[in-house]
């Protein structure tokens, strides 16, 4: 009966959703199945998400007319996270970064008129694409397009990639 015990909490674990996972499960099933196509998903604890609301909110005391640029940002930042793409935010500078799955970084800024301008970070120097658009669509398709043979053609110092 022991065996069907420990059957059963497999199962269990298996049926939940990975995020739901705790770290040690995901961890422990990677080390069990290292093919596997999942990876480690990202955990805030209660310390860092109470941090993260009185920043918000303290931002939006002090700047109530930047709330919608905010709200554009953060969107924008989670939409590329549950796409599985590597993101950093520095929301007080209006700023996004993207890595692509091929390890290029796409930097995005939101101008005052509500549009992205967007630089690639190069090997030598970064090359500016100048507007490139509002909607997530516009912006995962400069991230998507990014890649070798693009940045040999990009490259201003013409860099061997």
């Amino acid at each position: 009966m022991k065996h069907l015990a420990i059957i059963q909490t497999e199962f269990l674990k298996s049926a939940r959703k990975w995020e739901d996972w705790s770290l040690e499960d995901q961890k422990t099933y990677l080390k069990r199945h290292p093919k596997s196509k999942r990876r480690i998903h990202k955990f805030t604890t209660p310390g860092q998400q109470r941090v993260k609301e009185e920043l918000a909110s303290k931002f939006d005391s002090e700047h109530p007319a930047r709330k919608k640029d905010l709200k554009k940002l953060t969107n924008l930042s989670s939409q590329f996270e549950k796409d599985k793409f590597e993101v950093r935010e520095d929301f007080e500078d209006n700023v996004f970064t993207v890595t692509n799955k091929k390890g290029f970084e796409t930097v995005f800024r939101l101008t005052n008129k509500g549009n992205f301008t967007a630089i690639v970070e190069g090997y030598s120097s970064d090359i500016p694409l100048g507007d490139v658009g509002k909607t997530y669509k516009d912006l995962k398709e400069i991230v998507r397009s990014i890649n070798k043979s693009w940045m040999k053609e990009n490259d201003p110092h013409g860099n061997e990639w």
